[in-house]
């Protein structure tokens, strides 16, 4: 999972020597007149008392300053620039930002930044607390201080970045800086990606891949290297114990911002969508019914009558809803404490706006949040959003260094059996995939409509599904989901609310593949499904969606139950397994990834439809302002719609650094 909120450390960045003597070039476009200005006002440092005060003394070797930093033998900081532009300024002079001749998307590479140092809107001790902020800012997103600030850097690692223009370029470059115009101010934006970010971002495709070549290629690495063996199994083992905490500390994360009631929506879509996924599968396997094999009753699959009655023992995804819960109810008592510690007047204001509902939960939570018990609820819950950043961390790091290795070994054991078990069963699978292809180019279509039709949203898509086929975990995939959905534009409290719910609730491919497997398999044994079985079976196909644990081949352990609801025998029910077994794990892979295609699309509809209120509300206030009448007091939320709604006046973006004064 690439950190893509953590600012990279300024002396992680080497410096372009060519770029100063660009910068200076630029500075002097050709004329004469303008050179004298600046070997005149740059012969000190801008920072020192006697700038504009005439040449300072030439070195030992008889060189001015001037021709110091034309050699980058002395470095120019941005205090020089901002000098500089000031007195260019002074004698009409401009700079034209199209002569540094990169593309980079940096201040450097912005008009409006030059205009706003010439003319003092901006300055060295304003961008230094903006910086400041967008770094304090990215560290308190990613949760935890990263090596690179604590231990390779100077202690004021911004000094370091203004005291050289190549060093300021270099650093916003990596960390994705750049001016806005419209607020006069440093914004930081999407981070351009190394080639080892793009290798990293398909890590799991590349996993599978390999695993597959290798297995078909006879090499079996887990039966070759024996001590490899039990990677795999170590993997599911313990990514209960990472991803439970995750998922239940990002809902209280999000919902201390949100409450749960506003969920209830995006529970409704997820329904939808799982039986949207099933009457798919019903529809597929009557047109392809020509292409089911015909499978005998007699005989049965051993491992199959294992795999269907589940393994015991105890799991922590067993508690999932428990923990979601506890996280979401957490996140209530924890806003409820910090308005009691609030001022009083503070905490009458709030209550006036509280809803009679909010009003009566309140009452209700007076014996475990009042006075006495809120300074340490506040304490707890701060250390649950840190703990958060933590957990964010701690499952990346293991999906990088456990779960890939682990997916490499799974797909070299699997594919080195060969593929002819799988030959019988082609129709099958044929009729499987078709399914799927149907709700993937669904997903594609809503998607369009969402308006994800860049193609950066593609590639955002397409590295997410490339890591949900190559875990064959929703769970697993859900750091992947939140940085792409992020790319996408879908803002952090949509993801932090809607992934960790969708990896578990939203189950469209699951309930695909169940439906199709289902419908598949009474064909094949001639069985025909009465309409109250139909109804049964897509009841229970959704709750299975809703309580599926997000794990490789756990729709094994789910079909069982599914087919028995349709009248099938035993004997039909293994026999079911024998056919869906040895596809199972390409079938799981391409499942998950619908599911988490699912997700997507169901956190871009969110967003789209907020984006869609947010319209209403400024269009509201605009006709209100055109008939003259009275708009009442901005809250927070309406604050940017009203900025929005006066013509000419732009609310700041909400990415833009709030200085607090020079750090």
């Amino acid at each position: 999972m690439s950190n893509g909120n953590q600012l990279k450390s300024s002396t992680m960045l080497s410096s372009s020597a060519l770029y100063q003597r660009q910068l200076l070039d630029a500075l002097v476009n050709g004329a004469a007149e303008r050179e004298e200005i600046l070997k005149v006002l740059l012969a000190t440092p801008a920072n020192d008392s006697s700038v504009g005060k005439g040449p300072s003394n030439d070195n030992a070797k008889g060189e001015t300053r001037w021709q110091r930093l034309r050699e980058n033998k002395e470095q120019m900081s941005v205090n020089d620039l901002a000098a500089g532009l000031k007195a260019l300024g002074a004698a009409d002079g401009t700079i034209d930002a199209a002569l540094l001749g990169q593309q980079r998307k940096t201040p450097l590479q912005q008009q409006a930044f030059y205009k706003a140092l010439q003319e003092g809107l901006t300055n060295v001790a304003k961008i230094k607390a903006e910086l400041g902020a967008l770094r304090d800012e990215a560290k308190k997103q990613k949760g935890y201080v990263s090596k690179a600030f604590n231990v390779f850097s100077r202690k004021r690692p911004l000094d370091a970045v203004l005291e050289n223009v190549a060093s300021f370029e270099q650093y916003c470059h990596k960390n994705g800086i750049t001016f806005d115009e419209v607020s006069q101010q440093m914004v930081a934006g999407e981070k351009p990606k190394t080639v080892w970010d793009k290798v990293g971002d398909f890590r799991f495709l590349i996993a599978a891949a390999g695993g597959a070549v290798m297995g078909l290629g006879g090499v079996n690495v887990a039966a070759q290297i024996p001590v490899l063996a039990g990677v795999p199994g170590t993997f599911f083992a313990g990514l209960p114990y990472i991803a439970v905490p995750f998922m239940g500390l990002s809902i209280f994360r999000a919902f201390a911002e949100k409450n749960v009631s506003q969920e209830a929506e995006t529970f409704a879509r997820f329904g939808v969508m799982m039986l949207s996924g099933f009457l798919i599968g019903a529809g597929v396997v009557t047109l392809m019914a020509g292409m089911l094999p015909h499978l005998a009753v007699a005989g049965a699959g051993v491992a199959a009558v294992k795999v269907a009655a589940g393994a015991a023992g105890f799991s922590p995804f067993h508690y999932i809803m428990q923990v979601m819960a506890g996280g979401a109810i957490g996140s209530g008592l924890y806003k409820m404490a910090k308005e009691k510690v609030k001022p009083a007047d503070e905490r009458a204001a709030a209550w006036a706006k509280k809803s009679k509902l909010a009003k009566t939960f309140n009452m209700a939570a007076l014996p475990f949040v009042n006075r006495f018990t809120a300074p340490a609820i506040v304490k707890a819950g701060q250390f649950a959003e840190k703990a958060a950043g933590f957990t964010d961390k701690a499952f990346g790091g293991y999906m990088n260094y456990v779960g890939a290795p682990a997916v490499f070994l799974m797909m070299s054991t699997t594919f080195s059996h060969g593929i002819g078990a799988v030959m019988g069963y082609a129709g099958y699978y044929a009729t499987v995939f078709t399914g799927m292809a149907i709700g993937a180019a669904a997903l594609a279509v809503v998607d369009y409509l969402y308006g994800a039709r860049r193609l950066k949203d593609a590639k955002a898509i397409g590295t997410t599904l490339g890591t949900a086929f190559g875990t064959s975990s929703g769970i697993a995939t859900m750091p992947t989901t939140k940085e792409s959905l992020k790319v996408m534009g879908v803002p952090q409290k949509t993801r932090d609310s809607v992934v960790p719910l969708s990896a578990n609730f939203n189950m469209l491919g699951t309930s695909l593949y169940l439906g199709t497997t289902v419908f598949a398999a009474n064909a094949i044994f001639g069985h025909t499904m009465d309409l109250m079985h139909k109804v049964a079976v897509a009841a229970i196909v959704a709750l299975h969606g809703y309580g599926a644990p997000g794990m490789p081949s756990s729709n094994l352990s789910l079909l069982a139950p599914v087919l028995g609801l349709t009248g099938l025998s035993n004997a039909a029910i293994q026999k079911v397994y024998d056919m869906v077994i040895p596809g199972d794990r390409i079938l799981d892979m391409s499942q998950t990834a619908i599911n988490v295609w699912g997700d997507m699309t169901i956190a871009l509809g969110k967003h789209r439809r907020e984006v869609r209120r947010r319209a209403k509300r400024i269009k509201k206030i605009r006709d209100k302002l055109k008939a003259g009448k009275k708009v009442e007091a901005a809250t927070p939320s309406s604050a940017t719609a009203q900025a929005a709604a006066v013509p000419g006046k732009q609310p700041a973006p909400k990415n833009a650094a709030r200085p607090q004064g020079p750090a």
